[in-house]
């Protein structure tokens, strides 16, 4: 998120009140736990503390999709993703991890105090929903790529923005979740992978890239 939390320009002592303002409560989970099973009605708004989670989506066949990973100071809650009857969002914690649930009804009705840190909460919670927003254009201009290749090409070429001073950029997935992000199979993705190492248009190790040859065309 660039530095954006949902307590940007919030003091400390603004913080230590919003608690009973807005309905706060904080939850430890352990790895493994489901921290969170999305249902179709706003129930709270999620800030993770500490720790990390991966959030896949459950169709009804019963096949898992990736779609994101959540890191420290991410938003996260059904008011992010589409409330369809048929598939379950659900979280995952990927290591110990501390959850921050504010209720939903709480941010979208002012307390009588008319609080300054009120508006200020909510204008970080739209700037964060107006990124989350630009992350799905992304991923959508990704899948609508007409191979594996200019999928993944389109990814990489992102990545390696994101660390524009920097001849090496790490992906903040595994392979296996990229292949999910990517919508493709993981076998085949690595033969592009492969293939593109031999050409000399990208060099890999792990999860860590580098282009080698800028004169690719996605």
């Amino acid at each position: 998120m660039n530095g954006l939390s949902i307590f940007s320009s919030i003091s400390a002592e603004s913080r230590a009140r919003m608690y009973d303002c807005f309905g706060m409560t904080r939850k430890k989970f352990k790895k493994g736990q489901t921290v969170l099973t999305y249902c179709n009605s706003f129930k709270s708004v999620c800030v993770m503390i500490t720790g990390s989670a991966t959030l896949s989506c459950i169709d009804e066949d019963g096949n898992n999709s990736f779609l994101e990973k959540i890191y420290p100071n991410d938003v996260f809650g059904e008011l992010f993703c589409l409330p369809l009857a048929k598939l379950e969002y659900v979280l995952c914690a990927d290591e110990d991890c501390e959850v921050l649930f504010i209720d939903y009804n709480h941010i979208i009705t002012p307390c009588s105090n008319t609080c300054e840190h009120h508006s200020r909460l909510i204008n970080n919670l739209f700037l964060i929903s107006a990124r989350k927003l630009q992350s799905l254009t992304l991923r959508i201009n990704i899948l609508t790529q007409k191979n594996i290749r200019k999928k993944l090409l389109a990814y990489l070429e992102f990545r390696r923005n994101l660390s524009p001073d920097s001849r090496d950029f790490t992906l903040d997935m595994s392979l296996t979740d990229l292949a999910d992000y990517l919508s493709v199979d993981r076998a085949s993705m690595m033969r592009e992978i492969k293939a593109l190492k031999e050409e000399q248009i990208i060099w890999s190790e792990g999860r860590k890239f580098r282009f080698i040859n800028n004169d690719f065309y996605i």
